[in-house]
């Protein structure tokens, strides 16, 4: 897995803390997680825990078994990170504006493929970058240098399971992430 602390400038596959209790999940099983399938400015998870591996359902009678010893063991936990703590900002900066704009996919939401229309005011190298909700790089459509003008990249989203992706472009080092919805 990787993890972003800084909006996707930087990626590390070092387990990032989002919650500061991390300790007391370092060690515990975790099972059965699940997400809300829309949500506001947070992601809202829970999952299943205990302290020890293995199963209750063969039971602590069963030869070789270990873990919990009964299922009053487990956890019920509840996570709700902010999605700005995790995930890149989508949007613009106020520099980036005037260098290129991006539009917002269309059809969104999206169930074949979808376009999305760039225009730049000067040359300049373009590429376009689809990842998934958890920073998967997906596929990646570079245009090289380009002069001035309005440009369309077409992606192709048949083999996307539905859910959350994210597309970026990039030009001359500035970037514009948008969020695009595949059902």
């Amino acid at each position: 897995a990787r993890g972003s602390s800084d909006y996707g400038t930087s990626w590390t596959t070092t387990p990032i803390d989002l919650t500061s209790d991390y300790i007391q999940y370092n060690w515990s099983e975790c099972v059965f997680p699940s997400t809300s399938w829309s949500s506001d400015d947070y992601l809202y998870i829970t999952f299943q825990d205990d302290d020890y591996a293995g199963s209750y359902v063969q039971g602590s009678s069963q030869t070789g078994y270990q873990g919990q010893s009964g299922p009053t063991d487990n956890r019920i936990r509840f996570l709700k990170p902010s999605k700005t703590d995790i995930l890149f900002p989508v949007g613009t900066s106020s520099e980036q504006r005037d260098a290129f704009s991006v539009s917002q996919n269309f059809p969104n939401p999206v169930t074949d493929q979808t376009t999305v229309n760039v225009q730049i005011s000067q040359q300049g190298n373009l590429e376009l970058e689809v990842t998934s909700i958890m920073g998967r790089q997906i596929e990646t459509i570079s245009r090289g240098s380009c002069a001035a003008g309005t440009y369309s990249f077409t992606i192709n989203t048949k083999g996307l399971a539905p859910g959350v992706y994210f597309y970026t472009v990039t030009f001359n080092n500035a970037n514009v992430t948008r969020k695009m919805v595949v059902e």
